[in-house]
């Protein structure tokens, strides 16, 4: 009834602190909206038309909900200077890192366009997408021994820096070593030069050159800003060697390493200097390949 409605509003109007005016556009909550929809105006008597009516209280709980919260065009503006703030915090990126051309830019060395051809396509690898990516990989032209060396290291640096995926390299490295042409030997009467023979060549490169010790090199204490600086240098070091060695694991598997050559591997990083035990992150290396194979 109406004197219902009078006692209903009075009373709203003793909670509320200020009431909104009459024509004052408010944003109502989703309820109060789906509420009013299912209300059949044309089933409702006249006295009762002021439960159509907007809730006072509901009607404050919205604004604060959109003065506290920005919606629309406010919102927008508050994620993109968050997003900039987020960015100005982010490092400096390093000098070999790949930065794309402008379009219509043209390459003129030859070792660039090779670095940028071969590291956009293994940006992309993925084990699901490995086919396309050795495909494209195949396409590329290689005219001498010196690119195909060149090639050959971009994809084992990147191997040893995703190490997760090194499965995957693997088999990118046995579908290679039958789609690139081979090159004479550079001395006469000596085997020629493929993809797989030059590719062992790199890795076997790379295991000679581990160090015995952990220790800070003198370039890494010069080149260190702080401690903790310097205990990431030689946990890159060490990321490096477990990473080759898992590299090498899989190599095995698909038979373009021979038995002789793990085990020669595993007697060496094993075999004690003088009457010391190996260091922990030889036998950790051990340890890698092992669990690989």
């Amino acid at each position: 009834t109406r004197s219902t409605r009078d006692s209903v509003s009075s009373s709203s109007s003793f909670l509320s602190a200020e009431m909104p005016e009459e024509n004052e556009e408010v944003s109502l909550p989703r309820e109060v909206l789906l509420a009013h929809r299912l209300v059949r105006t044309d089933c409702l008597l006249p006295e009762a038309q002021w439960l159509l009516e907007p809730d006072p209280h509901q009607v404050q709980a919205a604004k604060k909900r959109a003065e506290a919260k920005p919606s629309g065009k406010s919102a927008l503006l508050v994620a993109i200077a968050k997003g900039r703030k987020a960015r100005a915090t982010l490092p400096a990126p390093s000098a070999t890192a790949y930065k794309p051309l402008k379009k219509g830019t043209v390459v003129k060395d030859r070792n660039e366009a090779l670095h940028r051809q071969v590291q956009s396509l293994l940006n992309k690898i993925a084990p699901d997408n490995l086919q396309v990516i050795c495909f494209k990989l195949a396409d590329i032209q290689i005219s001498n021994a010196e690119e195909l060396q060149f090639v050959i290291e971009i994809i084992f640096r990147k191997a040893l820096s995703e190490s997760h995926y090194c499965s995957t390299y693997a088999d990118m490295m046995t579908v290679l070593g039958n789609c690139y042409p081979e090159f004479p030997a550079e001395i006469e009467g000596g085997s020629p030069r493929s993809f797989t023979r030059m590719l062992l060549n790199t890795v076997q490169t790379e295991y000679e050159s581990f160090p015995r010790t952990l220790e800070p090199t003198a370039e890494m204490l010069a080149s260190a800003a702080s401690s903790e600086d310097l205990a990431a240098m030689v946990l890159q070091v060490k990321k490096k060697m477990l990473a080759n060695m898992k590299l090498m694991g899989h190599l095995f598997l698909r038979k373009l390493i021979s038995l002789k050559v793990v085990q020669s591997t595993v007697s060496t990083l094993l075999a004690p200097a003088g009457d010391s035990d190996p260091e922990e992150h030889l036998v950790e290396c051990v340890m890698e390949i092992m669990t690989c194979v």
